[in-house]
This record gives structure tokens, sequence and C-alpha cells, in this order.
């Protein structure tokens, strides 16, 4: 079998999929998506992966490792370009960008349009991050001078500043570990 590192490596828009065993140190080429996709999202949910639009679609796909398949879900309500971020929060998928956010319900195969973060035209380059962290949802709007944070509530439906970051880094990207 080829090494799926150079395979993946060849092109940016593909539809191949490769897991990294880190005890082995191996890796595995599993199923391919059913369709070929870049700049799309991948989320973790329930055991499975979900790989979320992308450049020129908005369909979706789930990752089932049990039966190693790759099965289509509903699409997004909204046209999600590639610049967007996902996150997994409370057994759901959020999706925000400059176009607006939604949520997937698994349960349901199906997504809701929530209200959209005006996080402000300052800049041609919408860099955000959707983070799920101690049962908040956070976007951090890296765009922005100064760089800002909201949390979303789901019990009040709406958006709240809650920090200003002066003097980001530049090229900052964002990660947070729940230790």
């Amino acid at each position: 079998m080829a090494d799926p590192r150079k395979l993946l490596s060849q092109c940016l828009i593909h539809n191949r999929s490769i897991k990294y065993f880190v005890e082995t140190k191996q890796w595995k080429e599993l199923a391919d998506m059913n369709e070929v996709r870049s700049e799309h999202k991948l989320v973790a949910l329930n055991n499975k992966i979900y790989a979320i639009g992308g450049a020129h679609t908005q369909t979706n796909e789930c990752y089932d490792p049990s039966t190693d398949v790759w099965n289509y879900v509903a699409n997004c309500q909204i046209f999600h370009n590639y610049m967007f971020s996902c996150t997994s929060h409370f057994n759901k998928i959020y999706v925000l960008s400059e176009d607006g956010f939604e949520v997937y319900h698994p349960y349901y195969n199906s997504w809701t349009t929530l209200p959209w973060l005006d996080f402000g035209k300052e800049s041609s380059e919408y860099r955000i991050q959707l983070i799920s962290i101690n049962g908040k949802l956070l976007a951090v709007c890296k765009h922005q001078k100064p760089m800002k944070i909201f949390m979303f509530s789901i019990t009040k439906n709406s958006w709240k500043k809650i920090a200003d970051i002066e003097n980001p880094q530049k090229f900052i990207n964002t990660m947070v570990l729940d230790c």
C-alpha cells in the first residue's frame, strides 16, 4: 500500500481518509468519503467523524468507524465558504462563518439557523475560531483589532462579547485543552 501521507500531500482536493495509530505509529487507509472536498472541516461527535462543507459545497458526511463507511447527512442550510469554523458542543455541531451561524442535531439529522454573530467587516479576511470548553461556546474573532472573544448563550439564543485581547500575535492559531 502506498504511504497515505504521500497520497494526501499530492493534492489539496481529495476524498481520502487515513487514521494514525499512536501505539503502533502506523497509518491505515479508511473508506473514502463519498465526495471530493477541499477546505472542509472535521468534527468528532458521539464516536463518529463529520466532514462539514468546504469550498463549493454545503454537503456533509458522517464516518462511522464501526462500519468503515461514510454516509451523507443533512446539508447545511447556509453555504459556508472555506472561511468557517465548527465545533461539537453538547451533542450537536455548531458552524459559524461570515455567512451565518447554525447547529446540526444528529438525532434528527437536521440543521437550525441561529442568531448570527456580527463580528464586523474590518478585514476582508475573516478568521474566526469556534471553541467549546467548560460548557461554554466561544467565538474568537482573530481578524479584529483588538481581537474579540464572544460567548453564545444557548438559553438566551444570543451572543455577548466577553473579552478583548490587545496586541494579539500575528498568525495566531487557537487551541484549547481542557485539563
